[in-house]
């Protein structure tokens, strides 16, 4: 049985579930349960990470028809790649080839990168001179990025999709 995320409060002695909370959690007396702690420096509300990929879900259903079918516009997931990308949320990582030739060949024969789920990630390849350089959009998960860092990337996505789009910037501080 899995249970919706809920807040506990640490008592000095016990956990004992936020008198805000909403959900009613049918917890079996004496069962184990496991906790994932997440440093308040980590937290991040759901009714953010919910709003940001609603509103990214929202930009990629009303994309204009020119933007349609590209690379990056196929889904709402490549799209997020996309705007991650574009505004420099992104790991670069190079690779040193004997030439020029020799970078352009793994180009194309390098698999395509996938995150931590399998998932083929949006991304670019670039070479200059010997070195190839693979391009990806960084990691958001609970784990990869503080709150701050969190809402600072979704602000930057969602603004540059607004502009993509032509629509205004909906309020990103959910």
């Amino acid at each position: 049985m899995s249970y919706p995320p809920f807040t506990c409060i640490w008592t000095g002695d016990a956990f004992v579930l936020a008198a805000y909370q909403r959900t009613p959690l049918n917890f079996a007396e004496g069962a184990r349960y496991t906790i994932e702690v997440i440093p308040q420096d980590r937290e991040r509300t759901h009714a953010s990470h919910g709003h940001y990929f609603a509103m990214i879900n929202e930009y990629w259903q009303n994309l204009p028809e020119r933007l349609m079918g590209e690379s990056w516009s196929l889904t709402a997931d490549t799209l997020r790649d996309f705007a991650l990308v574009s505004t420099k949320w992104s790991e670069a990582t190079p690779y040193t080839c004997g030439s020029r030739a020799e970078a352009v060949r793994w180009y194309g024969m390098l698999p395509v990168p996938r995150n931590r789920d399998g998932r083929a990630l949006w991304h670019m390849r670039d070479v200059k001179g010997s070195v190839l350089t693979v391009i990806t959009p960084m990691s958001q998960n609970y784990r990869s990025m503080k709150n701050r860092e969190f809402q600072k990337s979704k602000d930057d996505v969602l603004a540059f999709l607004a502009d993509l789009v032509g629509a205004e910037v909906k309020g990103t501080a959910a």
